[in-house]
């Protein structure tokens, strides 16, 4: 898309992770990954599958031949290093709110975006702990609605609009499917459904490539946003 971008990690130092750092390198990401040989690479799995007569693809995060659980490891980033390469102007990106990416959430000024797709890391907090891990600390925020649900009943929300005040966000994006998106801006909550419902072939990566538009659309209008431009960007 034409930003200059830096994918910061680490994964295990073997096959799976030499070859993710490999698929960075080949599409020219500059990348700071760190491979430990103490852990196995997180992977998702991809099955192919004969739908109706054609193929269709379902990621998962097993194995699925031993079932066994490949994705849920602790975090092993070393967040005091990265926090000393991030630059004032950096946008940062998150994809879950673990202990050590909060570190460096809460160690920076930066502007901050965040993808939530599980709600692991608030199931044993309270509800004035959630709260102070998430109240103005992103700009964009995207959301599935396992996350959405489960933030609303753990925070004793009446809806969108109460969750939305306590992220203090400038959008919050929720997906919901073939149901389409609800998009929470100014302290109203806009819904956009789907026009044209289709069956899907391949979901996974489909939530990454969706709030990257966002982003990018973001970032090119200056990071304005408004009511009538979100309908564009959807």
């Amino acid at each position: 898309m034409g930003f200059k971008t830096m994918a910061f990690g680490t994964c295990g130092d073997d096959f799976l992770g030499r070859l993710a750092v490999k698929s960075l390198d080949d599409c020219h990401v500059e990348n700071d990954i760190k491979l430990s040989k103490k852990i196995n690479t997180r992977a998702y799995h991809i099955r192919r599958i004969i739908k109706d007569g054609r193929y269709v693809y379902k990621s998962i995060k097993y194995c699925p031949y031993c079932h066994k659980d490949s994705w849920y490891e602790e975090s092993q980033i070393d967040a005091s290093d990265i926090l000393s390469k991030i630059k004032e102007n950096d946008i940062l990106i998150f994809d879950n709110l673990n202990e050590k990416n909060q570190y460096i959430i809460d160690n920076t000024k930066n502007t901050i975006l965040v993808d939530l797709g599980l709600y692991t890391e608030f199931e044993n907090l309270s509800k004035t702990a959630i709260i102070k891990k998430i109240k103005n600390k992103f700009t964009l925020v995207n959301m599935n609605e396992r996350v959405e649900k489960y933030l609303l009943e753990k925070l004793n929300c009446k809806d969108d609009i109460e969750l939305g005040k306590i992220f203090n966000a400038k959008l919050i994006i929720i997906t919901r499917g073939s149901k389409g998106n609800d998009f929470i801006y100014n302290n109203t909550v806009a819904h956009f459904p789907i026009k044209q419902v289709v069956d899907e072939v391949d979901d996974s990566g489909v939530g990454d490539a969706f709030f990257s538009i966002f982003i990018r659309n973001w970032i090119n209008n200056n990071r304005e946003i408004t009511t009538d431009i979100i309908n564009d960007w959807f």
